[in-house]
């Protein structure tokens, strides 16, 4: 049970980043927002993603069934996480969510 709730959440983090990246954007066009995104979020998004592997891969090599198990579910995961955070999002965020691309002045942003 932790294993899936642990992969939810890394399965969800880069997503979260990438989203995060392309709504705080301040370009016009929802392609030049997606590779502001990926500009500023792709590499260190990829770099927490290989340093979490690294961290699981010594896993791989316990002779235990639950271990090894655990370290299947993680990988795949994370790599599967990090495919549609980094290829799948961007695409889907440059073809439908075009219409939502308004530009506020600072005056009228929430907070602001």
């Amino acid at each position: 049970m932790i294993t899936i709730i642990m992969s939810i959440g890394f399965s969800v983090d880069y997503s979260a980043h990438i989203t995060y990246g392309y709504v705080i954007s301040a370009e016009s066009t929802p392609e030049k927002r997606v590779k502001t995104a990926l500009g500023a979020l792709g590499w260190p998004v990829t770099q927490g993603a290989m340093s979490t592997i690294l961290a699981v891969v010594v896993l791989a090599d316990v002779p235990a069934y639950m271990i090894v198990t655990f370290f299947k579910t993680v990988f795949l995961s994370i790599a599967l996480g990090l495919l549609h955070g980094l290829v799948f999002l961007p695409v889907m965020l440059s073809l439908f969510v075009g219409g939502s691309c308004i530009l506020l002045s600072p005056e009228d942003k929430v907070g602001a």
